[in-house]
């Protein structure tokens, strides 16, 4: 699993520590940027980063083990 900060300020009771993106079911093709995760859609949390960055990718390309490729 990879973890990215978004750097974002707020008041120390709204400030995220984790926030978990599920993935399952997601389509190919679909694009999440910061500002498509609901919990930094907030009045209470400030952006320190532009909400249109893209945070996944979901694409159709598959990782090959390298083990299976020998």
């Amino acid at each position: 699993m990879e973890q990215m900060q978004i750097p974002h300020a707020a008041e120390p009771e709204y400030l995220l520590d984790t926030v978990t993106v599920n993935l399952e079911n997601m389509p190919i093709g679909t694009i999440l940027t910061i500002g498509n995760i609901p919990e930094f859609q907030s009045d209470k949390i400030e952006l320190q980063a532009d909400a249109g960055n893209i945070v996944l990718r979901n694409s159709d390309k598959k990782r090959v083990d390298e083990k299976t490729e020998q």
